[in-house]
């Protein structure tokens, strides 16, 4: 049986939809090489967690406490907590954001990884998790009882959860690209699976 790998979206109207759905079509053409299974969350998936109204509740009052960037990105911070909900209703597992191509991460690396409970790998934030399905309500849980702010700036999943970047393990099996002068990143993202 194959391993599912998820991830999640939900609609920005200040975001081109033909862009992020070519994300999407990219990283579903990479997990699926590497023998995953890609399946696309959304909101109504997050709404299945028993959590999912308490966290958004918590997002909303910590809304006014952030700085003007991130209060007119507010959406997109959502989705970064929500996610979780998402995958908490799915029963645990791997959430990858749908800008990350797989280039040879397999379901035997994974394996090595979910030895542990709770697994981020990312950069400033966290592009891939993997949290069981109790891990991914003690996640949310705290997410709703501690601080995921310092003043005006969100912490990263790593900051709350005081957990170690698993980046390095990973090496080159994945790639996060970021944005390149007159290319966008589908184009990018395209561009590697070739």
């Amino acid at each position: 049986m194959k391993p599912k790998i998820y991830s999640y979206y939900e609609s920005i109207p200040t975001r081109r939809q033909e862009e992020e759905f070519s994300r999407a079509n990219a990283w579903k053409e990479s997990w699926t090489k590497h023998g995953w299974e890609p399946i696309m969350l959304n909101n109504s998936h997050a709404k299945g967690s028993p959590l999912f109204q308490k966290l958004v509740a918590k997002m909303l009052r910590v809304a006014p406490e952030l700085s003007a960037a991130d209060q007119n990105n507010f959406q997109r911070i959502i989705i970064r907590f929500v996610k979780w909900c998402a995958l908490h209703a799915a029963g645990g597992g791997w959430m990858s954001e749908y800008d990350v191509i797989n280039f040879g991460f397999t379901k035997s690396d994974a394996e090595n990884f979910e030895k542990k409970s709770l697994v981020l790998i990312g950069d400033k934030k966290s592009f891939l998790f993997y949290a069981n399905a109790d891990m991914c309500r003690s996640c949310i849980s705290t997410f709703i009882a501690e601080n995921i702010n310092i003043g005006k700036e969100l912490k990263s999943e790593f900051d709350i959860f005081n957990c170690v970047n698993s980046f390095a393990d990973v090496g080159q099996m994945l790639i996060h690209p970021q944005f390149e002068l007159g290319k966008s990143k589908a184009e990018i993202m395209h561009s590697l699976l070739k």
